[in-house]
This record gives structure tokens, sequence and C-alpha cells, in this order.
């Protein structure tokens, strides 16, 4: 009863699919994207490691320009955060999967040390981001 009275509304099966494909991204997809975006996934792949004398940052962000990356550094938290734009490649036609991730991402992490954020060192390497944040040693104090 209830596909027989949408393809009267709507003309043929084809429609049918198509609006209920537009319904899903627009009802499902897009607000996900949106939480995404704010940081509510683990999005990008990160790895973070403790060497001796300071961390290591590593992030997985294939087609994320460096002018779009940012590492702040507070006492002992890390924010790393930055957009990944849409390519643009394709402007018609429907999209069947939509696995890669855009927008903005925005992951924190707590570090046991303090950061001498005067030494951090930070690039990109073939999609890897990577930054090294020198551990700040506070001298012993004098009694």
């Amino acid at each position: 009863m209830m596909s027989s009275l949408l393809v009267r509304l709507l003309g043929n099966e084809s429609n049918i699919d198509r609006e209920i494909d537009d319904a899903f991204a627009t009802w499902i997809q897009t607000p996900w994207r949106q939480h995404a975006g704010r940081g509510l996934t683990s999005w990008p792949a990160v790895d973070v490691y403790d060497i001796d004398d300071a961390y290591l940052l590593l992030a997985d962000l294939p087609g994320v320009a460096p002018e779009d990356v940012e590492l702040k550094v507070k006492e002992r938290e890390m924010v790393f955060c930055g957009v990944r734009w849409s390519t643009g490649f394709v402007r018609q036609g429907r999209r069947l999967i939509a696995e890669r991730t855009c927008g903005r991402f925005c992951r924190c992490f707590a570090l046991d040390m303090p950061v001498d954020v005067n030494e951090i060192e930070q690039g990109h390497q073939n999609g890897i981001y990577w930054a090294r944040l020198p551990k700040q040693h506070t001298p012993p104090r004098k009694e």
C-alpha cells in the first residue's frame, strides 16, 4: 500500500530510491558528519608516544594542508585541531559510497609532564602529520 502511494506521488521506483537516499543523507549522514567534525569521534587516527625526553604525535592526515592544522599545548594538555576540505572533484552524479571524512576535527590529549612550547617541531610527510613535543623538566627546588 505504502509503496504504491509513493510510486503515485513520485512517479516511478527510481525516483523513490533517489528520494530515500536523499532523505537518508539529509537526516542521518549529515548530522553524524557534523558531530564527527566536532571531535566526537576518533578521527583522524592518532598515535602519541612517550619517548625519553619528548612526546611524539603522529596523525593520518592525507589531503590536509599544513596550514589547516593547529597544535596547541597548555600545561599538560595537547589540543590538535584542523580541517579537511572537500575536494569538490565531482560536481554531478549521485554518490554511492562516502567513506572519506571531511570537515573540522579536534582531538585533546592529557600529558604526564608539561611541554617546552618554544621547542615544538612539526611537519608533514606522505600524508602523516608529526609533532615532537620536548618535555619541560623543571629544576629541583632549592630548600
